[in-house]
């Protein structure tokens, strides 16, 4: 199991609702940088950039499809082809579409009203799939598997209503 993790053939897919329409899939690159102090993380686009705030930068790779849009929300596939911590929601926050009810990297006003309206207490991303590739030995039974989890009902409520 653990050099499929290294290599990254597990294939780890979540949904999140975020601020903001996004109409057309995207491969998102980057670089990460983690402030230890307050543990958040900065994405930079620039390597020189990020390596100049911090020698350790690590590079980072997301890719997202919409599956629906709404008034000022959409709903997001995303699949984590890094497994950097923060990385979803910095990453999609660094683009301006904050996972909606994050705290750290989201905006307060949008979080307040979704926390208000929907008596949001944590934010909307929700590992929804994990498909394995083929794997050799102990491990074999998991060869090509998929596994999943259904979405949230808030998420479907929240996208009904928005």
């Amino acid at each position: 199991m653990a050099a499929v993790l290294q290599d990254r053939s597990l294939h780890k897919y979540y949904m999140s609702i975020v601020h903001g329409s996004l109409i057309k899939p995207q491969h998102l690159k980057g670089y990460l940088v983690k402030n230890h102090t307050d543990n958040r993380v900065k994405i930079y686009t620039d390597e020189t950039l990020a390596k100049q705030a911090d020698a350790e930068a690590k590079a980072i790779a997301t890719e997202y499809c919409p599956i629906k849009t709404g008034n000022s929300v959409t709903l997001l596939e995303i699949l984590l082809l890094t497994g950097r911590s923060h990385q979803i929601r910095a990453h999609l926050a660094s683009i301006g579409h904050a996972v909606i009810g994050d705290a750290k990297y989201g905006t307060k006003e949008q979080n307040t009203e979704f926390r208000r309206k929907y008596h949001l207490e944590n934010q909307l991303l929700h590992a929804c799939r994990m498909e394995f590739p083929e794997i050799a030995g102990e491990l074999s039974y998991l060869s090509g598997k998929v596994i999943t989890a259904p979405l949230p009902p808030l998420f479907e409520k929240i996208m009904e209503e928005n």
